[in-house]
């Protein structure tokens, strides 16, 4: 039996969006082919942030990049970030990248 296949999209914004918490919504995070989203990341003061619907507060943030950000929200709904080699093997490159 094959395991069951997750998904998890990022969709971005087509017009300035703003939260209201006032920061600016970059873009909408979607599971597997949920109609609604999950979560929304932000552009806060300098860095990006992740933040779920129906949450107060962010829930990660991402000092780095906003694909480091991405890889973090993956980590935190799926686990894993699918078709990344295993920690010990360096002959490979990862072959994922969040859509951006």
């Amino acid at each position: 039996m094959n395991p069951p296949v997750h998904s998890i999209r990022f969709a971005r914004t087509d017009i300035s969006d703003v939260h209201p918490s006032g920061d600016e919504i970059i873009s909408r995070v979607y599971l597997n082919e949920t109609a609604a989203p999950v979560g929304l990341v932000l552009r806060v003061a300098g860095f990006w942030a992740y933040r779920l619907v129906d949450g107060p507060s962010p829930v990660l943030d991402g000092r780095l990049t906003r694909r480091d950000l991405e890889r973090q929200i993956t980590l935190f709904h799926l686990g894993e970030v699918p078709c990344a080699p295993a920690a010990d093997d360096t002959t490979m490159q990862p072959e994922f990248d969040a859509a951006i």
